[in-house]
């Protein structure tokens, strides 16, 4: 039986919407990009679980955008984001795979 992991996805105000229409400067907005970070939970006992593979998805391109692992306290963050709309995946050995919708 696989454990289920269970992702609470932090959407900074200041990412890909507002990143862009805050800044006065659109060339240097985009230069800055969003932010995307998260902590990944197991559902079951609700321990954190660290070191975690996560990879950031661009929906159109289906292409990998960034990647990296979860740190010890489970938690995970993407910097630098272009515009635009993304899924996070998450594997873990055990644990089912998680996709964002």
């Amino acid at each position: 039986m696989k454990k289920y992991i269970f992702i609470s996805i932090f959407l900074n105000l200041a990412i890909v919407l507002n990143s862009f229409a805050i800044n006065n400067d659109p060339i240097e907005g985009s230069k800055k990009g969003g932010e995307i970070k998260g902590v990944i939970v197991d559902a079951t006992t609700g321990k954190k679980v660290e070191f975690a593979s996560v990879a950031l998805h661009h929906i159109e391109s289906k292409e990998i955008v960034e990647g990296g692992l979860s740190d010890t306290d489970g938690s995970f963050r993407f910097t630098k984001i272009k515009k635009g709309n993304y899924k996070v995946q998450i594997d873990f050995i055990g644990y089912k795979t998680y996709s964002s919708e």
